[in-house]
C-alpha cells in the first residue's frame, strides 16, 4: 500500500508541475537566459546554454535575497556544492532577478558557493513556471530529472543524476516558500504580490546560531 501511495505522489508531482507551467520530469529544460553571472570566473553568460553544459548535472535554484526560506536554504546548497566541488561535471547555478549590486552586497553577509545568474527580465522564472521561491531543479543533459524545495535535495539525488539513471527522482513534498514578483501565473499575468524589486530589503535577515 505504501508503495502505491509513493507512486501516486510521484505521478501527482509530475502532473502538478505540468499544470502550473513547470517543466515535467523527463522533459527538456527551458533555455538559459542570463544577463550576468557572478561567482563563476571565466563563464560568459551569453554562451551559457544547455549545449555548453552537455554531459553535466546542473542544480538550478531560483531564489532572491529578500526571501527568508531562500536564505535559510543557502547553507544546505553550500554543503552540496562543497561535496561536489571536485567534480567538474556538477554545476550549481542560483538564479535571481535582482541586480548585481544587490547580490554583491548580500554576499558580504552570506557566503554562496554557487554560480549566481541574473535573470533581469524574469524570462527564466517565467519559462520554468516559478511563482514561489525557493524552487530547485536538477537537470541532466538538458533534461529535468528532479524538482522540489532545495532543502529536500540530497547528495544521493544528485549522484543518481550524475550516473544518468533513467528513473527520475521526484520530490513530492515542499518546504516553506514565498510568492515571487514577476513569475508567471495561470492566467498569463504577472504576479503583483510579494516584495518589490528594491534594495530596501537590506540589511538581510540572517539567523545566526550561537
Amino acid at each position: 500500500m505504501l508503495h502505491v501511495l509513493a507512486i501516486f505522489a510521484a505521478v501527482w508531482a509530475v502532473l502538478s508541475g505540468a499544470i502550473h507551467g513547470q517543466p515535467s520530469i523527463g522533459r527538456s529544460a527551458p533555455p538559459i537566459s542570463l544577463e550576468m553571472v557572478q561567482n563563476a570566473p571565466g563563464v560568459d553568460p551569453g554562451s551559457l546554454n544547455w549545449e555548453a553544459l552537455a554531459g553535466k548535472t546542473v542544480v538550478l535554484d531560483f531564489w532572491a535575497t529578500w526571501c527568508g526560506p531562500c536564505v535559510a536554504s543557502i547553507p544546505h546548497l553550500n554543503e552540496l556544492a562543497d561535496h561536489f566541488q571536485e567534480n567538474p561535471d556538477v554545476v550549481f547555478l542560483s538564479v535571481t532577478y535582482e541586480d548585481g549590486d544587490t547580490i554583491r552586497a548580500f554576499r558580504k553577509h552570506v557566503p554562496m558557493r554557487t554560480w549566481i545568474g541574473h535573470d533581469a527580465d524574469s524570462s527564466m522564472f517565467d519559462a520554468f513556471g516559478v511563482r514561489s521561491i525557493p524552487r530547485t531543479f536538477v537537470i541532466q543533459d538538458g533534461q529535468v530529472v528532479w524538482a522540489g524545495h532545495p532543502k529536500r535535495l540530497s547528495v544521493g539525488d544528485i549522484e543518481r543524476a550524475v550516473r544518468g539513471e533513467t528513473t527520475p527522482a521526484v520530490d513530492s513534498t515542499m518546504g516553506p516558500t514565498v510568492p515571487v514578483v514577476g513569475a508567471a501565473t495561470p492566467t498569463g499575468r504577472r504576479s503583483t504580490s510579494g516584495p518589490p524589486r528594491s534594495r530596501s530589503f537590506l540589511p538581510f535577515r540572517v539567523t545566526r546560531t550561537p
